[in-house]
């Protein structure tokens, strides 16, 4: 990923994160910065659940997320702020 498409998240916005090592993306909040990545919490779709807050690699979050992303991972709500 280059500077220039370097992703600025937003505070309680959707994005798309990377994980594990075969390339898979899940949906997190962004919740704000922490050292050196961000805090967010992921959505899991097999449980239907969002985590507890996580730390990130800047680098992980990928995209923004945008409805047909959620009607994929099966967002059906959104976390207590």
């Amino acid at each position: 990923m280059s500077t220039r498409d370097t992703i600025i998240p937003k505070l309680r916005k959707l994005y798309l994160c990377r994980y594990g090592w075969n390339g898979g993306v899940q949906v997190c909040l962004y919740l704000g910065e922490q050292s050196d990545g961000y805090l967010v919490q992921k959505w899991r779709s097999n449980s239907g659940r969002w985590t507890q807050p996580v730390a990130i690699r800047k680098t992980d979050i990928v995209a923004k997320a945008v409805r047909s992303d959620l009607l994929k991972h099966r967002v059906t709500q959104m976390p207590q702020a």
